[in-house]
């Protein structure tokens, strides 16, 4: 009688030894996978801090250039030609550096109908 008294307790206390051993298992695997999933989420970031880092590099160096380019051939920019020549985008900043070889102003530059 005193067996049957005390085994529900003892069954109780190694359900929650096996529990415990779960749960920690459980726990160090999500730590683990947390860790890996940080760390390959940092390099994924680098990576694409650099190729975004690389594509406005080599904006900022087309309008560097199409800005040299537009001085020498015309004089001064106004400030509304700089601001327009730095909200642009690479293929419009490649079309106007086109037309700086055959256009007679600053204006012909910038005409929506030119070539």
């Amino acid at each position: 009688m005193a067996i049957d008294h005390h085994l529900p307790r003892a069954r109780g206390q190694l359900k929650t030894a096996g529990e415990q051993l779960l749960e920690q298992g459980r726990n160090e695997g999500l730590h683990e996978g947390r860790r890996q999933g940080l760390a390959e989420g940092r390099i994924a970031g680098r990576e694409e801090g650099r190729d975004e880092g690389r594509v406005e590099g080599r904006v900022e160096g087309r309008v560097e250039t199409l800005l040299r380019l537009l001085k020498r051939r015309f004089g001064p920019v106004p400030e509304a030609i700089d601001r327009q020549l730095r909200s642009a985008g690479p293929d419009q900043l490649d079309c106007w550096t086109d037309r700086v070889l055959e256009a007679n102003s600053l204006a012909d530059v910038f005409a929506s109908n030119a070539r």
